[in-house]
């Protein structure tokens, strides 16, 4: 899953791209949570600087990665990191404990390592995406 702050505008909350629409839906209310299919994820904002570095380092050319975050994911995790972030979402977002899927991984690391960059946390891309949209619902 890509999450995180959305770049071009939006006319509207409903036209969310799948990934962030699930994370707001959750902010809203939402339930029951849905269920990660695969516990994998990656911020927008790492995914480009990734695309960049691979288009302006010539001795990666010709490489494969998969980039994604060393941490996993799951929904109820989401819940709980809005719960503790955002006042207004205790007692609105439904946390329930859900298992993180630990059973397969991906090799994320060597292209964080060769790209030069660095995974934002979980946390962090979660509380980047709520509060931008928490303001752009605000302001329509």
């Amino acid at each position: 899953m890509t999450f995180g702050p959305v770049a071009h505008p939006i006319s509207s909350l409903e036209s969310l791209n799948e990934s962030n629409s699930a994370l707001w839906k959750i902010a809203t209310g939402h339930q029951p949570l849905p269920v990660a299919r695969v516990p994998f994820w990656i911020d927008v904002r790492d995914l480009a600087e990734a695309h960049v570095s691979a288009l302006l380092k010539p001795e990666v050319g010709g490489r494969r990665y998969v980039p994604g975050s060393p941490e996993r994911f799951s929904y109820g995790l989401a819940a709980e990191i809005m719960v503790e972030e955002f006042p207004w979402a205790r007692g609105k977002v439904a946390v329930k404990e859900q298992p993180v899927d630990e059973s397969h991984g991906i090799d994320g690391e060597t292209a964080a390592k060769e790209l030069g960059f660095t995974y934002r946390t979980f946390r962090e891309t979660v509380v980047d995406l709520i509060s931008q949209l928490q303001n752009f619902e605000e302001k329509t």
